[in-house]
C-alpha cells in the first residue's frame, strides 16, 4: 500500500540564477548573494527532494531586491 502523503521532504534545492543551486532545510533563511548595487527583480526557484532522492517540480517566487539607501 502506498502512503498518499509520501515520505516527506528531506531538503529543497534552490537557485536564484538557475545555474548555481544550494540546499535549504526546513526553517533555513536564504540570503541572496548579489554584488550589484542597483535594484533588481529576482526569481527564487526551489525543488523539494524527498528522503529517497526524488526531485519534485520547481516552484518559483519573484521578489524585488531594493539596494537603494533610505533618504532618512
Amino acid at each position: 500500500m502506498d502512503d498518499s502523503d509520501g515520505v516527506g521532504d528531506a531538503v529543497a534545492s534552490c537557485s536564484i540564477d538557475s545555474i548555481n543551486w544550494f540546499e535549504v532545510n526546513n526553517g533555513d533563511l536564504i540570503y541572496p548573494a548579489t554584488f550589484l548595487t542597483t535594484d533588481q527583480q529576482l526569481t527564487l526557484t526551489c525543488k523539494n527532494i524527498d528522503y529517497f532522492g526524488n526531485v519534485g517540480q520547481p516552484n518559483n517566487i519573484s521578489f524585488f531586491l531594493d539596494n537603494t539607501m533610505p533618504n532618512n
